[in-house]
């Protein structure tokens, strides 16, 4: 159970940060982008906006990602026992 939750928070945290770099550098070398798909002030941090925009959004896919990795691992481990079992009680 701690090593599932591990690799989830692992996950997000990698890809949050990977997510706030990337909106760092859209803020940086392409303002507009975020001038046209939000309606935003003159006074708009835009390279603040697409760090925080960046970080949030790739903490959520972390996030999924994470738990689709869990998931998997937990899904083989189980038919893994599975087929173990099976396999034992075929030989008795």
């Amino acid at each position: 159970m701690v090593k599932g939750f591990l690799i989830v928070l692992a996950t997000a945290v990698v890809c949050g940060f990977a997510g706030g770099v990337l909106g760092n550098q859209i803020g940086q070398h392409a303002p507009s982008y975020y001038q046209t798909v939000f309606d935003v002030t003159p006074e708009t941090n835009l390279v603040s906006l697409g760090t925080v925009l960046g970080f949030v959004q790739g903490l959520g896919a972390g996030l999924v990602v994470g738990l689709g990795i869990v998931l998997a691992v937990t899904w083989y481990e189980i038919n893994k026992l599975r087929f173990a079992a099976e396999r034992t009680s075929s030989t008795d």
